[in-house]
Formats: structure tokens, sequence, C-alpha cells
């Protein structure tokens, strides 16, 4: 892209420009990565606005997609909106001292509709720059550069440890995911035994909570990359053991020997129209309406959780919201049963 190009606004145009560090060492990765993104001609706020994503965000959906770089500009009032990430492998100072690195790229991406005292305003949230902790690094074949974080307890002699607390569930769709479990081991007959899939281990965090908390499951965690494995056992206290075991393997070739059973996903998405085709692909392998229902905790929350089974007898949703079970470790009084109150027909 030439920089006459850059100076024009082209209303829906989206491009990534990576800004390297001036000093060589330091210029094997980005140091910045802009999202520039042209939204329209005159915008009310003004020509040009900067927003700094905090670090350890930039993978999320507001900064990391198309569709949400362009909710986000949107928002903002600009003819062009620059949503700057920094780079993972680098370290930043300051909020000003990051203002003033960038000033001078900045007014190069200006667009020439700018007026010539007007100012380019940064913004970014209450959490300003964020920081990183990094803990561990690493290489993977499959997902390159490996870099992980952690908060660490400390002990009063001044020494510091990492604690590892099975029972909490950090996300609300581990949350929703486990109430499901826990409902469906509830309404099994007494002594029944459970066999669990999960695909994707990550962390270990959801493998961990369901052999702490649910002595009749036995869970086998699938995971395409070794290096996940070995984070996991080394950063996030994930053990196995009898009731829990991990596979390194496609987790595609896993499903081919799971015939039965009830089936639980993440589906994160926030397009109506991608869903519904989701939904439709589940249903045409599932059987019907009724054998596909989902759970969304929140209306704001971009993830649902859809359940599914296969075999003659549909899920009893009735069923489901009349049968009071106890409630689980690391859920407050009620939280089980008021997220499976949430549940309905997958739509």
């Amino acid at each position: 892209m030439s920089q006459n190009e850059l100076k024009q606004i082209q209303v829906g145009r989206q491009r990534l420009i990576e800004l390297m560090a001036s000093t060589s060492a330091l210029n094997t990765t980005p140091r910045y990565t802009v999202r520039l993104v042209d939204v329209q001609a005159r915008g009310p706020n003004g020509t040009c606005g900067v927003f700094l994503v905090p670090q350890g965000r930039e993978h999320e959906f507001l900064f990391a997609t198309d569709e949400g770089a362009m909710e986000l500009a949107s928002g903002a009032g600009f003819s062009r909106f620059l949503i700057v990430s920094l780079g993972r492998t680098h370290t930043f100072e300051s909020l000003e001292a990051v203002q003033l690195e960038l000033n001078p790229k900045m007014l190069e991406l200006c667009p020439d509709s700018a007026a010539k005292d007007e100012k380019i305003p940064y913004m970014t949230v209450q959490e300003g720059l964020g920081e990183r902790h990094v803990i561990g690094n690493g290489t993977t074949d499959l997902t390159k550069q490996l870099k992980e974080k952690a908060k660490k307890n400390k002990k009063k002699g001044g020494t510091t440890r990492l604690r590892f607390d099975a029972t909490y569930l950090a996300f609300e769709y581990h949350k929703s995911m486990a109430a499901i479990l826990h409902y469906t081991v509830a309404l099994s007959p007494i002594n029944s035994h459970h066999k669990s899939l999960l695909i994707g281990l990550g962390g270990g965090c959801l493998a961990s909570y369901v052999q702490a908390t649910m002595p009749s499951v036995t869970l086998t965690a699938c995971e395409l990359d070794p290096s996940v494995v070995t984070l996991a056992k080394d950063f996030f206290g994930f053990q196995t053991n009898h009731h829990l075991d991990v596979v390194v393997q496609d987790g595609l070739v896993c499903l081919q020997d799971a015939d039965g059973g009830v089936f639980l996903v993440n589906v994160a998405c926030r397009s109506s129209e991608k869903n519904r085709a989701i939904v439709g692909s589940l249903r045409r392998v599932f059987g019907s309406t009724a054998h596909v229902v989902e759970l969304k905790a929140s209306e704001h929350d971009v993830n649902r959780i859809v359940c599914a089974v296969k075999g003659p007898t549909p899920i009893d949703l009735v069923q489901w919201r009349q049968t009071t079970v106890p409630s689980a470790p690391g859920f407050e009084e009620d939280e089980v049963a008021d997220l499976i109150g949430l549940m309905d027909i997958a739509e």
C-alpha cells in the first residue's frame, strides 16, 4: 500500500500494519501492530483516533477480527480509527512513552482530510496498557512462540509459590459446561459411572475441575499439541490419575469412537447467521430440534453452550428444570439451577 493510498479514506477498508523496533536486536517481531479501519468520510468526533489495546487482550473479538474492529471503530465516531496492539516480546515503560513513540507514525497514517491544527486523540480502557508477567517461554511446532503468565501468592517470609484451586472456574462458559455435566450426572441412576471426553486441554482447568468435583466421572482429555500438555502440567497444576487421562491426538479422531452420550460445545460467534448455520449442522447430525438445546448465560456473553444428544430420546428440558440437584463446588447457591433454567431450544 503506497503512502498516497494511505492518505485517502476508503470506507470499509481495513489494513494491518506492522511497526518494527528501531533496535536491530529487537527487530525479530513487530513492536506494534496497527489495524487501520476506515469507517466514514466525515466522522462526528474527528478525522483520526487511536486506540491502545491493553496487553493480554489483543486476541479479543473487538481487537482481533474485522467485524469486532469495525464495531469498535464505528462506535468511536472517527473517519479513520487506528487500533494498536503491543508486541508480546517487547516491554513498554508507560502510556506516555508509548504515545511519544507512536506519534510520528500515527501522523503518517492520518488522512489528508484532517485539518492542519487537528489533534489525534489516544484512547484506551481504564486498565491502561496492562502488563504481562511472563513465567515461561517456549516454542511449539503448531503454535509458534509460546509464553505463559500467572499470578503468584506471596508467603510471609517473602518467598513465592503458586497455588492452584481445582474447584475454581475462571470462565463463564466453563461454568455453563460444568453445570450441564453436573445435572447429567445428577439425573443418572445412583452409583452410575460416566465416561467423558474433553476436546482441547488448554491449561487443564476444566479437566481438573471435573476430576476434583465429580468422582463418578472418568475424563479423557484430547489435545493436538503436546507442548500444551507440558504447559498445563508445568504452569497450571494439571495432574493425571486413574480418573483423568490425556491423549495427544486429533480431536476428530477421538470423536469417531464416541458414538453415544451427550455432546457439549462452546460456540463463540457474534454472527447470528453463522450461529444458525452451526446449529443447523448439529441438528442434521443429531436428529431433530428437540435433540439440540443451548445455554447462553448472559445476553452480553458471546459464548453459548450447545448441548446435543444422539438417539431416540430427546432432551427433556421440563424434567431438567423441575429436578433439584445439590449445588456444585465453585458455584454460588442456586447458581447451577439458575443456569439450567436458561437452557432452551437452540436457534
